[in-house]
Protein backbone atom coordinates (compact mmCIF):
# COMPACT_ATOMS: atom_id res chain seq x y z
CA UNK A 1 0.00 0.00 0.00
CA UNK A 2 1.13 3.65 -1.22
CA UNK A 3 1.26 6.58 2.19
CA UNK A 4 2.90 9.49 2.14
CA UNK A 5 4.48 11.86 4.41
CA UNK A 6 6.27 14.58 5.49
CA UNK A 7 9.76 14.37 5.55
CA UNK A 8 11.86 15.17 9.02
CA UNK A 9 15.24 15.58 9.71
CA UNK A 10 15.71 11.87 10.31
CA UNK A 11 15.21 11.39 7.03
CA UNK A 12 17.83 13.70 5.59
CA UNK A 13 20.28 10.07 4.85
CA UNK A 14 17.42 8.62 2.87
CA UNK A 15 16.95 11.88 1.33
CA UNK A 16 20.59 12.27 0.33
CA UNK A 17 20.29 8.54 -1.24
CA UNK A 18 17.45 9.18 -3.22
CA UNK A 19 18.22 12.61 -4.41
CA UNK A 20 21.95 11.35 -5.81
CA UNK A 21 19.52 7.79 -7.20
CA UNK A 22 17.57 10.59 -9.34
CA UNK A 23 21.15 12.28 -10.40
CA UNK A 24 22.30 9.31 -11.61
CA UNK A 25 18.78 8.80 -13.84
CA UNK A 26 20.02 12.17 -14.88
CA UNK A 27 23.01 11.71 -16.16
CA UNK A 28 24.17 14.38 -13.80
CA UNK A 29 25.62 12.43 -10.51
CA UNK A 30 28.75 14.45 -10.71
CA UNK A 31 26.99 17.74 -10.66
CA UNK A 32 25.61 16.35 -6.87
CA UNK A 33 27.63 18.27 -3.76
CA UNK A 34 24.84 18.55 -1.32
CA UNK A 35 25.55 16.64 1.73
CA UNK A 36 23.09 15.68 4.60
CA UNK A 37 24.50 18.09 6.59
CA UNK A 38 23.89 20.84 4.27
CA UNK A 39 19.84 18.87 4.50
CA UNK A 40 19.59 19.30 7.48
CA UNK A 41 21.02 22.71 8.22
CA UNK A 42 18.38 24.17 5.14
CA UNK A 43 15.70 22.13 5.16
CA UNK A 44 15.04 21.42 9.08
CA UNK A 45 16.84 24.38 10.92
CA UNK A 46 14.77 27.44 12.31
CA UNK A 47 14.58 28.94 8.89
CA UNK A 48 13.87 25.97 6.78
CA UNK A 49 14.61 26.45 2.34
CA UNK A 50 12.74 23.92 1.08
CA UNK A 51 10.05 21.24 2.52
CA UNK A 52 10.01 17.45 1.14
CA UNK A 53 7.57 14.31 1.27
CA UNK A 54 8.64 10.67 1.42
CA UNK A 55 6.03 8.14 -0.67
CA UNK A 56 6.43 4.63 1.06
CA UNK A 57 5.33 1.22 -0.49
CA UNK A 58 4.84 -1.18 2.28
CA UNK A 59 6.70 0.91 4.34
CA UNK A 60 9.57 0.75 2.31
CA UNK A 61 10.85 3.86 1.01
CA UNK A 62 9.09 4.40 -3.01
CA UNK A 63 10.09 8.19 -4.04
CA UNK A 64 10.20 11.52 -3.14
CA UNK A 65 9.18 15.18 -3.71
CA UNK A 66 11.31 17.99 -3.18
CA UNK A 67 9.70 21.85 -3.22
CA UNK A 68 9.69 25.56 -1.96
CA UNK A 69 7.54 28.57 -2.34
CA UNK A 70 8.59 31.39 -5.18
CA UNK A 71 6.47 34.92 -5.94
CA UNK A 72 5.69 35.35 -9.27
CA UNK A 73 5.64 39.02 -10.04
CA UNK A 74 2.19 37.80 -12.32
CA UNK A 75 0.62 36.04 -10.45
CA UNK A 76 1.75 36.02 -6.95
CA UNK A 77 3.01 32.72 -4.94
CA UNK A 78 3.44 29.79 -6.27
CA UNK A 79 5.47 26.68 -5.54
CA UNK A 80 8.28 24.83 -7.13
CA UNK A 81 8.87 21.36 -7.39
CA UNK A 82 12.47 20.71 -7.43
CA UNK A 83 12.32 17.03 -7.65
CA UNK A 84 9.84 14.19 -8.25
CA UNK A 85 11.24 10.93 -8.43
CA UNK A 86 10.39 7.13 -7.85
CA UNK A 87 12.38 4.34 -7.66
CA UNK A 88 12.46 1.89 -10.43
CA UNK A 89 11.38 -1.22 -8.89
CA UNK A 90 8.21 1.29 -7.23
CA UNK A 91 7.29 2.75 -11.14
CA UNK A 92 3.88 1.88 -12.35
CA UNK A 93 2.11 2.15 -9.54
CA UNK A 94 0.96 5.24 -9.48
CA UNK A 95 3.38 6.69 -7.00
CA UNK A 96 4.45 9.63 -9.67
CA UNK A 97 0.94 10.89 -9.88
CA UNK A 98 0.47 10.58 -6.68
CA UNK A 99 3.22 12.12 -4.93
CA UNK A 100 2.31 15.50 -7.64
CA UNK A 101 -1.55 15.21 -5.96
CA UNK A 102 0.31 15.66 -2.96
CA UNK A 103 2.25 18.29 -3.57
CA UNK A 104 -0.45 19.87 -5.46
CA UNK A 105 -3.13 19.80 -2.18
CA UNK A 106 -0.25 21.48 -0.02
CA UNK A 107 -0.06 24.10 -3.15
CA UNK A 108 -3.81 24.33 -3.16
CA UNK A 109 -4.21 25.41 0.99
CA UNK A 110 -1.65 27.87 1.14
CA UNK A 111 -3.29 29.90 -1.51
CA UNK A 112 -0.88 29.21 -4.69
CA UNK A 113 -1.58 30.02 -8.22
CA UNK A 114 0.44 27.67 -9.71
CA UNK A 115 3.14 25.17 -9.78
CA UNK A 116 6.40 25.04 -11.47
CA UNK A 117 8.72 22.29 -11.98
CA UNK A 118 11.52 21.22 -15.01
CA UNK A 119 11.71 18.37 -17.32
CA UNK A 120 14.08 16.59 -19.54
CA UNK A 121 13.58 16.75 -22.64
CA UNK A 122 13.80 13.06 -23.22
CA UNK A 123 12.45 12.26 -20.04
CA UNK A 124 9.06 11.14 -22.41
CA UNK A 125 7.32 9.60 -19.77
CA UNK A 126 7.11 12.24 -17.35
CA UNK A 127 6.49 14.51 -19.88
CA UNK A 128 3.46 12.43 -21.10
CA UNK A 129 2.67 12.34 -17.52
CA UNK A 130 2.20 16.05 -16.85
CA UNK A 131 0.69 16.63 -20.20
CA UNK A 132 -2.81 13.81 -18.72
CA UNK A 133 -2.25 16.16 -15.44
CA UNK A 134 -2.98 19.40 -17.95
CA UNK A 135 0.27 21.34 -17.28
CA UNK A 136 1.95 23.73 -19.71
CA UNK A 137 5.05 23.66 -21.44
CA UNK A 138 7.05 26.83 -21.62
CA UNK A 139 8.87 26.11 -24.80
CA UNK A 140 9.40 29.98 -25.45
CA UNK A 141 11.28 30.11 -21.79
CA UNK A 142 15.48 29.13 -21.21
CA UNK A 143 16.30 27.67 -17.99
CA UNK A 144 18.88 30.27 -17.17
CA UNK A 145 21.44 28.83 -14.31
CA UNK A 146 24.15 31.11 -13.21
CA UNK A 147 26.79 29.23 -10.20
CA UNK A 148 27.32 32.27 -8.10
CA UNK A 149 31.26 31.30 -7.37
CA UNK A 150 31.29 32.60 -11.44
CA UNK A 151 30.73 36.25 -9.13
CA UNK A 152 33.16 36.18 -6.38
CA UNK A 153 35.84 37.78 -6.31
CA UNK A 154 39.15 36.95 -6.02
CA UNK A 155 41.61 38.59 -4.24
CA UNK A 156 44.34 37.36 -5.97
CA UNK A 157 42.30 38.19 -9.44
CA UNK A 158 40.66 41.53 -8.76
CA UNK A 159 42.09 45.19 -8.38
CA UNK A 160 39.68 47.29 -6.70
CA UNK A 161 41.92 50.50 -7.24
CA UNK A 162 45.02 51.02 -9.57
CA UNK A 163 47.06 54.01 -8.11
CA UNK A 164 49.47 55.51 -10.25
CA UNK A 165 53.05 56.69 -8.73
CA UNK A 166 53.29 60.34 -9.34
CA UNK A 167 56.16 61.54 -12.05
CA UNK A 168 58.16 64.93 -11.55
CA UNK A 169 57.69 66.14 -15.32
CA UNK A 170 60.53 68.73 -15.57
CA UNK A 171 61.66 69.42 -18.44
CA UNK A 172 61.45 66.19 -20.09
CA UNK A 173 60.78 65.57 -23.69
CA UNK A 174 57.25 64.60 -25.23
CA UNK A 175 58.48 61.13 -25.92
CA UNK A 176 60.42 60.85 -22.59
CA UNK A 177 57.44 62.12 -20.95
CA UNK A 178 55.63 59.07 -22.35
CA UNK A 179 58.06 56.94 -21.19
CA UNK A 180 57.81 58.06 -17.82
CA UNK A 181 54.06 58.32 -17.99
CA UNK A 182 53.73 54.43 -19.08
CA UNK A 183 56.26 53.18 -17.01
CA UNK A 184 55.26 54.67 -13.68
CA UNK A 185 51.67 52.51 -14.26
CA UNK A 186 53.30 48.79 -13.76
CA UNK A 187 55.67 49.85 -11.41
CA UNK A 188 52.91 51.03 -8.84
CA UNK A 189 51.11 47.82 -8.92
CA UNK A 190 51.35 45.24 -5.91
CA UNK A 191 52.94 42.23 -7.04
CA UNK A 192 50.18 40.11 -5.45
CA UNK A 193 48.09 40.67 -8.35
CA UNK A 194 50.65 38.56 -10.50
CA UNK A 195 47.93 36.31 -12.01
CA UNK A 196 47.67 36.51 -16.50
CA UNK A 197 44.25 35.86 -17.51
CA UNK A 198 43.92 37.96 -20.97
CA UNK A 199 46.34 40.20 -23.53
CA UNK A 200 45.72 43.53 -22.22
CA UNK A 201 45.55 46.27 -24.88
CA UNK A 202 47.25 49.76 -24.19
CA UNK A 203 46.01 52.00 -27.08
CA UNK A 204 47.53 55.58 -26.60
CA UNK A 205 46.26 58.66 -27.38
CA UNK A 206 49.07 60.66 -29.45
CA UNK A 207 49.10 64.46 -29.23
CA UNK A 208 49.02 65.95 -32.79
CA UNK A 209 51.45 68.67 -32.02
CA UNK A 210 53.81 66.73 -29.71
CA UNK A 211 56.28 65.53 -32.27
CA UNK A 212 55.62 61.41 -31.13
CA UNK A 213 56.70 59.13 -33.64
CA UNK A 214 53.44 56.34 -33.61
CA UNK A 215 56.20 53.76 -34.57
CA UNK A 216 58.05 54.33 -30.67
CA UNK A 217 54.81 55.03 -28.72
CA UNK A 218 53.91 51.09 -30.73
CA UNK A 219 57.61 49.77 -29.84
CA UNK A 220 57.31 51.07 -26.10
CA UNK A 221 53.76 49.67 -25.90
CA UNK A 222 54.94 46.38 -26.69
CA UNK A 223 57.75 46.71 -23.70
CA UNK A 224 54.91 47.95 -21.41
CA UNK A 225 52.29 44.96 -22.38
CA UNK A 226 55.23 42.95 -21.53
CA UNK A 227 55.18 44.35 -18.25
CA UNK A 228 51.91 44.56 -17.27
CA UNK A 229 51.92 40.55 -18.35
CA UNK A 230 55.16 40.35 -15.69
CA UNK A 231 53.82 42.28 -13.07
CA UNK A 232 49.81 43.02 -12.90
CA UNK A 233 48.32 40.30 -14.69
CA UNK A 234 45.13 42.29 -14.96
CA UNK A 235 42.40 40.80 -16.80
CA UNK A 236 40.81 43.72 -18.38
CA UNK A 237 39.74 45.22 -21.64
CA UNK A 238 41.85 48.26 -21.71
CA UNK A 239 43.74 51.09 -20.32
CA UNK A 240 43.81 54.10 -21.91
CA UNK A 241 46.95 56.52 -21.00
CA UNK A 242 45.77 60.63 -22.19
CA UNK A 243 48.89 61.84 -24.14
CA UNK A 244 47.34 65.03 -25.02
CA UNK A 245 47.78 67.15 -22.27
CA UNK A 246 50.29 64.94 -20.45
CA UNK A 247 48.23 64.10 -17.37
CA UNK A 248 48.65 60.53 -15.25
CA UNK A 249 45.79 58.70 -15.95
CA UNK A 250 44.73 55.01 -16.27
CA UNK A 251 41.20 52.98 -15.76
CA UNK A 252 40.43 51.37 -12.31
CA UNK A 253 40.02 48.01 -13.09
CA UNK A 254 37.63 45.81 -10.89
CA UNK A 255 38.31 42.59 -12.81
CA UNK A 256 37.22 39.34 -11.46
CA UNK A 257 39.12 36.48 -12.88
CA UNK A 258 36.15 33.98 -13.44
CA UNK A 259 33.96 36.48 -15.35
CA UNK A 260 35.99 38.61 -16.80
CA UNK A 261 33.64 41.59 -17.15
CA UNK A 262 35.58 44.68 -15.98
CA UNK A 263 33.80 47.68 -14.87
CA UNK A 264 35.91 50.94 -15.69
CA UNK A 265 36.59 54.37 -14.03
CA UNK A 266 39.15 56.87 -15.07
CA UNK A 267 41.66 57.85 -12.83
CA UNK A 268 43.40 61.21 -13.07
CA UNK A 269 46.25 62.16 -10.81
Amino acid sequence: MLSIRPATAEDTGLLATMIRELAEFERELDSVSITEADLVRDGFGVDPKFRAVIAEWDRQAAGYAFFFGFYSTWQGPQLFLEDLFVRPQFRGKGLGKALLRYVANIAKRENCRAMRWEVLSWNHSAIELYKSLGATFLDDWRLVLLPLRTLQRKRAGCLDVLQVAPVVWGQASAIGRSYMMLGAIPAAINERYANVDEFIELPVQRAPDAGIEAEKILEHLRTVRQRFLRVAGLAAERAIVNLFDFRIGVFRFNQCDACHEPSLRWITV
